[in-house]
């Protein structure tokens, strides 16, 4: 049975974050933008713990790399990803 394609609700709720809608726009306000030269998973932001989540995440596969990639743009400041409305 094919598991459900995670979010970035699902992406916050695995780095001990609030995950609702507007805790995700604030977190990205708070943290954008994030420099160029800077690897989203060495962000300064993160805790050693969110850093190794991410880390593990990332090497699990295409599916939770395109939330990954959702949340990195929206980091960056790249709009389309998240809206900015809340």
């Amino acid at each position: 049975m094919p598991s459900k394609a995670p979010t970035l609700q699902a992406l916050f709720v695995q780095l001990g974050l609030a995950a609702d809608e507007l805790a995700i726009l604030r977190f990205i306000r708070q943290h954008r933008p994030m420099p160029p030269d800077v690897d989203m998973l060495h962000a300064r932001f993160w805790t050693p713990s969110q850093a190794a989540v991410l880390w593990r995440l990332r090497r699990r596969g295409a599916h939770w790399v395109e939330v990954l990639d959702q949340l990195e743009a929206a980091l960056r400041g790249h709009h389309g990803q998240q809206q900015e409305s809340a």
